[in-house]
């Protein structure tokens, strides 16, 4: 270990060295021409263009052909976004779940379940370019941040592994060198409180620095009926910082840190639903989804932390980024596997994970008829159950020690040629994937190491074609190719792996704006999957089983309007219409109801693991029809200050949560809205509102041999926020 440790400092030191040679050889001469927009940065005129960045560089968002979803920091606190896991609300064809302390996102009817050691979903998340591998604790807080994209559809060219279904990318406010800062604090129900601050300004006329914080309290609202009072209160705090370094104008180094501690039980707190094994006449029985009956406290305490070092040079006509990080993640959970009041089966969870990771890109710079981006990537992940304790009958009987070893290496490279006005795309990525796992129980080793290892190979293309005659119409189609990454089934202790999932996407879509005030984005598409993974909880140990299905695809349509018919006054509308079944999957697992007497309280014999063909049947998590729908107007007060009144609605069809289509979650409608006082001396006073209507909905919902069990949604929520800016 100490060695490879030794090996990852001297490619980051190397990689920064040859970016600080480079600056000195270059000398101090200033690059000609704008400064880059910033991503998320809104100019003045019409509808506000939104810089993104997913082709790895600052485009419009009107000029890329790939469906996005993209909001800026504003539009975010408008809409009552407070953490990464509220996005689902924002946006059609997207429904983010959690499982455990897992946030399990679905784009298009893709997604993965998946929290098998090591393994993630099929929609990876970056935060500032570094890739975030572990989806445990996958919820992050939105203090500083700039802007969020939600990339539709495979990216794995550009993104790479796992981004099957798409990415987010996540991007906080860089260090500046004037002066500024945001506060906010809130109160609402549940004595909920939240404090958070960002502030930002130079040391020197060559270094920058910007912190950024947040403390938030929140008393459960789910009832614990069998030690009484409520489940446990969830307390969150982070902290992160960031030091840029500008030595040239040509040169720029950018450190940042940062650490978060999460404790929420509420987010384990799975409860029986529709009855649950041994349930009599006398049992405690939930009447609510907000009601717990667990035998165990449930415990869920997630720590992130991490470290990045960017460097980017620009040479004039093409510019050298290097990107190194290091991340930790630790998970420490009490888990009550039979959903019952009953001391059957409990779990006791801790797992830690270390993953180091560079990245190096050289990339074009200018409005040549050419542009383009090369690069290399490697990582080294390394994730542990130390251990997954197994209490079954109260008594902690079952050890299971698991180490995971995952390296990555990739190549990639994407460009764009213009010829009048027709654009083509390629771009290709080849990725290669060493993963190793060992394995003991109750300390005696199963899985030695080198008894279990396996190497993949993948190539992902992209290829687009795009029809762009003005800044104001975009026609393209395009194929992307996308993956999931194999695996191995580690809780069963298995020699042979899991295939990697793969998806083959193909999208045609229109981006037009007949006029500075409104903008009209739309696509068709449709995905073939094959190979896909799933999974659901072994009947033999309660712990999670992975395997493939055969084939499933995705076809749909989405259109999002954005529109400004009055001065100060913003709207937008989007729908997504999704058909996503499986094609084929003749044996799939699933557990049903064990059928009861006449009389018996339904579900009091538990349900029953069997296999059965859901060809033809829905996927997971995906909705026939979603919409959005979100307004604020901002009406100029005389003083300089100002009153902003908005909304947001997001409405969903049913989905379902399992396999077989038995778990079902009935359509909903959610809203949120906003009413601010600008004060112009930089003050804000505003009132808040979340899920007004209290409508009942799902954040998790899961099945086993024990019970069908689920953990309500956050209800009504509300209160007050003074805020300060300057």
């Amino acid at each position: 270990m100490y060695h490879q440790f030794l090996t990852r400092v001297s490619v980051a030191s190397l990689s920064t060295a040859l970016l600080l040679m480079t600056s000195a050889a270059m000398g101090q001469e200033a690059v000609s021409g704008p400064a880059s927009a910033t991503p998320g940065e809104l100019q003045s005129g019409g509808i506000d263009d939104i810089i993104v960045t997913a082709q790895r560089r600052s485009e419009r968002l009107q000029d890329v052909p790939i469906s996005i979803a993209a909001f800026s920091s504003d539009q975010l606190s408008a809409k009552g976004a407070t953490k990464s896991s509220d996005i689902g609300q924002l946006t059609t064809g997207l429904i983010v779940a959690e499982q455990d302390s897992s946030v399990v996102p679905y784009i298009r009817g893709v997604g993965s379940d998946t929290i098998i050691l090591g393994e993630v979903g099929s929609v990876a998340t970056y935060l500032d370019g570094v890739y975030m591998p572990d989806a445990t604790g996958g919820v992050y807080d939105l203090a500083n941040i700039e802007s969020i994209e939600v990339l539709k559809g495979p990216q794995g060219t550009l993104f790479g592994r796992n981004t099957a279904g798409g990415a987010v990318n996540i991007r906080t406010q860089a260090p500046k060198f004037k002066t500024s800062g945001k506060f906010e604090a809130s109160y609402g129900n549940f004595d909920a409180i939240a404090v958070r601050g960002y502030i930002t300004g130079p040391i020197s006329d060559k270094i920058a620095v910007s912190v950024a914080g947040n403390y938030s309290h929140q008393r459960s609202y789910i009832n614990d009926l069998v030690r009484g009072g409520k489940v446990g209160d969830a307390e969150r705090y982070s902290i992160r910082g960031s030091l840029l370094f500008k030595p040239t104008d040509r040169l720029d180094i950018t450190l940042a840190g940062d650490y978060t501690h999460n404790d929420d039980p509420a987010a384990v707190a799975v409860s029986a639903v529709s009855g649950y094994l041994g349930q009599t006449p006398t049992s405690i029985a939930p009447s609510g989804p907000y009601d717990y009956i667990g035998s165990i406290k449930p415990k869920q305490i997630v720590v992130q932390e991490g470290v990045s070092l960017r460097g980017v040079y620009d040479f004039g006509g093409v510019s050298l980024t290097s990107l190194t990080a290091y991340r930790f993640n630790k998970v420490v959970s009490a888990i009550e596997v039979d959903r019952t009041p009953y001391v059957y089966a409990d779990l006791v969870d801790h797992s830690p994970a270390k993953v180091f990771s560079q990245e190096v890109q050289l990339a074009s710079n200018g409005d040549g008829p050419f542009t383009w981006l090369i690069g290399g990537y490697y990582s080294h992940q390394n994730t542990k159950y130390d251990p997954v304790t197994i209490i079954t009958a109260g008594v902690p009987n079952t050890d299971i020690d698991i180490t995971t070893w995952t390296d990555i290496y990739a190549l990639f490279a994407n460009g764009t040629y213009k010829i009048g006005d027709l654009e083509l795309t390629g771009g290709l990525r080849y990725n290669k994937e060493k993963k190793e796992y060992t394995g003991a129980v109750n300390g005696f080793t199963l899985i030695p190491k080198g008894v279990a290892k396996h190497t993949w190979n993948s190539v992902t293309p992209r290829i687009v074609l795009s029809y762009h005659p003005s800044r104001d119409f975009l026609l393209y189609a395009s194929y992307t190719a996308g993956f999931k990454s194999g695996a191995y089934n580690t809780t069963s202790f298995p020699t042979e792996p899991i295939d990697p999932e793969t998806v083959d996407a193909y999208e045609v879509g229109l981006k037009l704006a007949p006029s500075r005030a409104i903008t009209i984005n739309s696509a068709l598409f449709w995905y073939e999957r094959k190979d896909v993974q799933v999974q659901s909880q072994d009947p033999s140990n309660n712990l999670q089983n992975l395997e493939n299905a055969a084939k499933a695809r995705s076809k749909g349509a989405e259109v999002e309007i954005t529109a400004r018919p009055l001065p100060g006054l913003s709207l937008t509308a989007g729908v997504t219409y999704l058909d996503a079944k499986y094609s084929a999957f003749p044996d799939a697992l699933v557990y049903i109801p064990t059928p009861v007497p006449a009389g018996a309280i339904p579900g009091s014999l538990g349900n029953t693991p069997t296999s059965v063909d859901v060809s033809g049947q829905r996927v997971e998590r995906a909705p026939k029809w979603t919409v959005n729908l979100a307004g604020s107007y901002r009406i100029e007060l005389g003083n300089g200050g100002s009153i902003v009144p908005s909304a947001n609605l997001f409405y969903t069809t049913e989905y379902f949560f399992n396999r077989g289509n038995r778990l079902r979650q009935p359509g909903y409608t959610l809203i949120n809205a906003d009413l601010a006082w600008n004060l112009p001396n930089g003050l804000t006073f505003s009132v808040w509102g979340k899920n007004l209507t209290n409508k009942v909905y799902y954040r998790t919902y899961v099945t086993n041999a024990f019970a069908d069990s689920a953990i309500g949604a956050e209800p009504r929520t509300y209160g007050v926020r003074l805020g300060y800016k300057f």
